[in-house]
């Protein structure tokens, strides 16, 4: 990061780009963004936020946002009939879909009338 920051630090800035230029990286295993401040003496003051806590909960916060919307998707499609027949057929569909190149389902003799 503080060779990004450095070079961030040399640029020439135009007023409105300098809040849009967040630098971000890492330093000893932790994350930061660093913002830059103009200040009256025409510099830029530094303020770096340690944002390593919030990327490693996004992570799994992403996960399981995904399958909260997997297991939506298969909800829906599995209650959208109540024909046992068509519900294999979703289950093997949505399997492949998801898990796997193919998939089959095996259910008992009874189970397709």
């Amino acid at each position: 990061m503080s060779a990004g920051l450095l070079e961030a630090h040399h640029r020439q800035y135009a007023p409105a780009a300098l809040e849009a230029d967040v630098v971000r990286g890492a330093v000893a295993g932790r994350t930061f963004e660093a913002h830059p401040t103009p200040v009256a003496s025409g510099g830029v003051v530094w303020w770096l936020v340690d944002d390593t806590d919030l990327r490693l909960a996004e992570q799994p916060l992403a996960s399981e946002r995904e399958r909260t919307e997997l297991l939506a998707e298969i909800s829906a499609a599995l209650l959208s009939s109540l024909n046992v027949q068509r519900c294999m057929e979703v289950t093997a569909r949505m399997a492949a879909d998801h898990l796997a190149d193919a998939a089959m389902i095996v259910a008992p003799g009874g189970a397709t009338n």
